[in-house]
């Protein structure tokens, strides 16, 4: 086993496999209209804590429809502007039931997303606030990211858990080694 640099890459070989990873472009900084926003942070105070439920999701549109999801339950609403404020609501959602985390999650977001909020960009990060409460949000899908469980005779693509792909070693051997 080994790690080496090849100019900005490093490179990682071992068990006839070889793993090169590169610097990741810096993104353009994303627009807080018509963007998909990916929860990451609940803030309340000066707390925040990770998202232990599936993510929630906000996106308001050119046309001043909001939708998005709890995490739990899908919503859809309206916002508007005033004066450096946003105003959201009112939001309907799904009435299916939240548990556990889930529900805290539920709650957190609608509780936010309720009436005015102040709502700052930065990059692709998007803080919405309310209060002590807050939410922080990824214009990234991090919850998209594979995972490859890379083995003798297969490379296994994973997401969320979830098997999604199985690729046979013999279809991608050699394509991607050095040397």
């Amino acid at each position: 086993t080994s790690a080496t640099r090849d100019g900005e890459s490093l490179v990682l070989s071992g068990d006839g496999v070889t793993l090169t990873f590169g610097p990741v472009p810096v993104p353009e900084p994303a627009d807080l209209i018509d963007t998909t926003w990916t929860l990451t942070t609940l803030l309340e105070g000066e707390t925040a804590s990770s998202v232990d439920a599936r993510p929630a999701t906000l996106v308001l549109h050119e046309d001043g429809r909001v939708t998005g999801s709890t995490g739990c339950r899908r919503f859809v609403g309206q916002w508007s502007t005033e004066g450096d404020e946003l105003v959201i609501g009112p939001i309907g959602t799904t009435r299916n039931a939240c548990r556990g985390v889930a529900a805290l999650q539920d709650k957190h977001v609608l509780e936010v997303l309720d009436g005015p909020v102040s709502a700052t960009v930065e990059g692709t990060s998007l803080t919405v606030q309310k209060g002590l409460l807050g939410l922080a949000f990824s214009a990234w899908v991090i919850t998209n990211t594979a995972v490859l469980h890379v083995g003798p005779a297969e490379i296994r693509v994973e997401r969320r858990g979830e098997v999604e792909r199985v690729i046979p070693r013999e279809t991608v051997d050699g394509v991607h080694r050095r040397g």
